[in-house]
């Protein structure tokens, strides 16, 4: 007997779709309500966004239903399109698309162009023999569960950059063994490393003598990281996306991930956008306070405490005085709210990818 399929797969936002009908709203109402963007809005609609807990209690609230009846939607449109994707190409691209940020890797040739290939590609990525992506919801339970913090996130995308980034890591076949003393050596001495004129370079030399991979990967569209920790065998694995390009950015998303490191070992992973720190998290709050240790943002501030105008000639002596990159001491005046993020002073900050593309 044929087993009938239903013509469309419908998922959640096809229901929200409905309910905007209902209500009179466009898009662009539902986005105000909520508070998230258009194109978050826009992406639920068209079913590309996954529902999060967060989203869910949003809508839950909005539209009377309960937060478990827009999660059980999604999973219920996942698992629809999982059973048809490996006979129908349609269901495939969506499931794909849905997962995954298609578009943006073909661009960096990282899947190929032509449809009859991308399945099997995309397998190959990841490692998988049908297309069944249960065991990224899994991954995104367990990493994403600071709904507020990542709801802008689109956290399946973050999930494909951190298996690239594990891909890149796999690739490194001469491999120092850790030294963790030998490292804790390298980042006493950090902020002499930002004031060298090749002290970027150096660094990464300095982390990879003493068994810490360096890679740099820039993130996937609506990820928004900075940085991520995670572990190649026994090695450290540190990653830098370059999203802000600059040097004051660099040092601290490097001391803040080294702060992993060095602090949660016994912690897998780590995937940090510097700009939402979760202020509920005790090992990011952690992180912070170590990358503020040893970059001396504690002692920049003292430093400038009863000076109401910073200029370049302060900030000159308190780089000479703590030995630190100026770029550093104008980001944490900006922080710190001593100066404009529309200073002059921004000149003293410098581009990165450049540097880390060359090396």
């Amino acid at each position: 007997m044929s087993k009938y399929k239903p013509f469309v797969t419908l998922g959640p936002g096809d229901t929200i779709k409905e309910e905007l009908e209902f209500y009179g709203w466009d898009q662009k109402d539902l986005a105000d309500v909520m508070g998230i963007s258009a194109k978050h809005v826009s992406d639920l609609i068209n079913n590309k966004a996954p529902v999060s807990f967060d989203t869910a209690c949003k809508l839950s609230k909005i539209f009377k239903q309960s937060p478990q009846f827009w999660i059980n939607l999604d999973t219920q449109y996942r698992l629809r399109l999982q059973e048809s994707a490996e006979e129908d190409t349609t269901a495939a691209k969506a499931l794909l698309y849905r997962y995954m940020p298609i578009r943006e890797m073909r661009k960096r040739n990282i899947l190929p162009e032509a449809i009859s290939d991308l399945a099997a590609a995309v397998k190959s990525f990841w490692k998988i023999n049908k297309l069944d992506f249960s065991f990224i919801d899994k991954k995104a339970e367990a990493l994403f569960r600071k709904a507020d913090c990542y709801s802008q996130y689109n956290v399946y995308f973050a999930i494909t950059w951190l298996r690239l980034c594990e891909i890149e890591a796999e690739k490194r076949k001469k491999v120092t063994a850790y030294n963790p003393e030998k490292l804790r050596l390298i980042i006493d001495d950090i902020c002499r490393f930002t004031v060298k004129e090749n002290g970027i370079a150096g660094f990464i030399s300095a982390l990879s003598e003493c068994g810490v991979i360096f890679i740099y990967l820039p993130h996937f569209e609506k990820t928004y990281i900075d940085g991520a920790v995670f572990s190649q065998n026994e090695n450290p694995v540190l990653v830098y996306t370059g999203r802000h390009n600059r040097n004051d950015n660099f040092w601290f998303t490097i001391a803040h991930e080294l702060g992993h490191i060095i602090l949660h070992k016994d912690h897998n992973q780590f995937i940090d956008n510097l700009d939402e720190v979760d202020s509920t998290d005790q090992m990011e709050l952690e992180a912070d306070k170590f990358a503020r240790r040893i970059l001396k943002l504690d002692e920049i501030s003292r430093f400038f405490m009863n000076i109401k105008n910073p200029g370049l000639q302060k900030i000159s002596q308190c780089s000479e005085f703590l030995e630190i990159n100026k770029a550093i001491i104008v980001g944490s005046l900006q922080h710190n709210k001593k100066l404009s993020y529309k200073t002059t002073l921004n000149k003293l900050k410098n581009s990165v990818r450049d540097k880390l593309e060359n090396l």
